[in-house]
């Protein structure tokens, strides 16, 4: 008789082999792969969004803190908005003209050439309760209408504007 390799003479490997538990090590195994293709799938993607061709909200962004810091006020007061250039900005934009110490080009005819982004840009100053501003004669909106678009990134910021908090509202479509 030979001699079982496995059997080493003591009652606790009496009846049992060498070999493993392969039905449970290969379960957990594959219940781990799943796991792993699983998080790729849900998460990589998303690790590339900020690189994706859609710079929508990065334009209104940006657009926005133009306007509200810089082009539309005081650099030394941001988020304060000077009233008679901010309407003559939404005037130039209507049609009309600004006046010449404003930091805006007055050349520029539409909300896109001064912010020297697209023309698929809309800015609107509103109240709280959303109703559009109108200020001497003018109605501080302009640019195209963002209602026939497929996707609009919508930015707001709370400004001073002629005494009282109010939204400035920029649309990049």
């Amino acid at each position: 008789m030979t001699p079982n390799p496995d059997f080493d003479g003591s009652r606790r490997n009496a009846g049992r082999s060498s070999r493993a538990q392969t039905t449970l090590d290969f379960a957990i195994g594959a219940g781990v792969f799943l796991v792993a293709i699983a998080f790729v799938v849900a998460f990589v993607p998303g690790m590339f969004v900020p690189f994706d061709a859609d710079t929508g909200t990065i334009t209104a962004d940006r657009v926005a803190d133009s306007a509200a810091k810089d082009l539309l006020g005081d650099p030394a007061e941001p988020g304060a908005l000077d009233t008679e250039c901010t309407v003559g900005f939404f005037e130039q934009m209507n049609g009309g003209s600004a006046p010449e110490d404003c930091r805006f080009d007055e050349d520029a005819g539409t909300p896109g050439e001064v912010f020297g982004v697209d023309d698929r840009l809309n800015i609107t100053i509103e109240e709280r309760d959303g109703t559009v501003i109108h200020k001497d004669g003018q109605d501080l909106a302009a640019g195209g209408d963002p209602a026939t678009a497929e996707s609009v990134s919508t930015v707001r910021r709370t400004v001073l504007f002629d005494g009282g908090a109010k939204r400035l509202i920029v649309r990049v479509w």
